[in-house]
């Protein structure tokens, strides 16, 4: 029993010295805007965005075969590049249709905003409507 005890001992030591040695590295996270001067657009606009949401839905059939229509409203944040990241609903009329809704809002890429003429990282809150025709 003597000796393991020895053992963490000596061992604790040796981890605080090389935590002081090599210090880990965060990757600081820069802020994301909820207003900015110029806001995230889709290229071409609103009509491109509606087209491009069309064309990729895939209705879901369980939303189908139960007649069910709505809105899910999408937030993400719209990086500096484009892209989007941390997608998700934040209010839905169904699983499924949100779980689409997730998939086609990932494919999309927006011309970002800016603040003070430079590209900064925008939350964006953006409805989808689930129509049956």
């Amino acid at each position: 029993m003597k000796k393991i005890v020895v053992s963490i001992l000596f061992i604790l030591p040796v981890f605080a010295i090389a935590q002081k040695e090599f210090p880990e590295v965060e990757e600081a996270q820069e802020e994301v805007f909820e207003a900015v001067e110029n806001s995230p657009v889709y290229p071409g606009g609103d009509s491109a965005r509606q087209a491009f949401i069309v064309k990729n839905i895939v209705y879901p059939d369980s939303a189908i075969k139960h007649q069910r229509e709505g809105k899910v409203y999408m937030k993400f944040v719209v990086e500096k590049d484009g892209s989007v990241s941390n997608v998700h609903s934040v209010k839905s009329f169904d699983d499924d249709c949100a779980a689409e809704a997730i998939r086609v809002t990932k494919m999309m890429r927006w011309i970002p905003g800016t603040q003070r003429g430079k590209a900064v990282r925008v939350w964006v809150v953006m409805p989808i409507v689930f129509r049956l025709y």
